[in-house]
């Protein structure tokens, strides 16, 4: 698909919100528009999610805070997960998102 095509549905998609899931072990069918947070005893290392350009690229994204470049996520009071910072994909489809109390904000 042509980037700038690409590019014109992904900001059209930004208002379908995302729910999310604590998981042990990613399932072997991953849902669209879920976020998953893996984890163990309470450890989250791990979120895991499909692009929401619609490329189709499962997202690792990583929670330790040893290793870089790492995330921290957020569930406020409304039960809606956000991520900081934003997401920037330097190659492939090159989506730049934040996950922001449930939706995506395309930067």
């Amino acid at each position: 698909m042509n980037n700038f095509i690409r590019y014109f549905l992904c900001h059209k998609q930004h208002k379908k919100k995302y729910d999310y899931e604590f998981v042990e072990d990613l399932p072997k069918n991953l849902r669209k528009r879920r976020i998953y947070i893996c984890a163990n005893d309470g450890f989250a290392w791990q979120i895991n999610f499909y692009c929401p350009c619609g490329c189709g690229t499962l997202l690792y994204v990583n929670l330790l805070e040893a290793t870089k470049p790492n995330w921290r996520y957020e569930i406020d009071n409304k039960n809606k997960i956000s991520l900081h910072p934003s997401i920037y994909r330097k190659t492939d489809c090159k989506s730049h998102f934040f996950v922001r109390r449930g939706q995506i904000d395309w930067v």
